[in-house]
């Protein structure tokens, strides 16, 4: 159906709300508005309502979309790693995760949710 959105004049959630398709999706579309929000449209997905996306939601809509649209300087709006955070132990800091060690297929790191920085290191605690 989002095709068929897109194909009738473009797509209403970029136009009403001044926002950008981060992504797709394999679930609920994921966009970034001009005003720095970042809406998940489920109605395609699970029926779910347009909403603004948890700052969990976001971070991984953001990462997810620098990959996919190759504007790497939206990782720009996430929050810095904060002084004396650690890398995160799963990615590295890398923000994505191989899904199995044996295979190329990465996902968003399931355990920093994409930020790439874990817990906070004992010298700032």
């Amino acid at each position: 159906m989002l095709e068929a959105r897109r194909r009738d004049g473009g797509d209403e959630v970029e136009r009403e709300s001044d926002a950008f398709l981060l992504d797709p999706g394999l679930g609920p579309a994921s966009y970034l508005t001009g005003d720095g929000r970042v809406l998940i449209d489920g109605r395609d997905w699970d029926g779910d309502a347009i909403r603004e996306a948890t700052d969990d939601e976001a971070t991984t809509a953001i990462v997810v979309g620098a990959k996919k649209t190759g504007v790497a300087e939206l990782l720009a709006l996430l929050p810095p790693r904060p002084s004396g955070a650690v890398p995160c132990a799963t990615c590295s800091g890398g923000r994505w995760a191989k899904v199995h060690p044996s295979a190329d297929l990465t996902i968003v790191c399931p355990t920093c949710g994409g930020r790439g920085w874990g817990s906070l290191g004992p010298e700032s605690a």
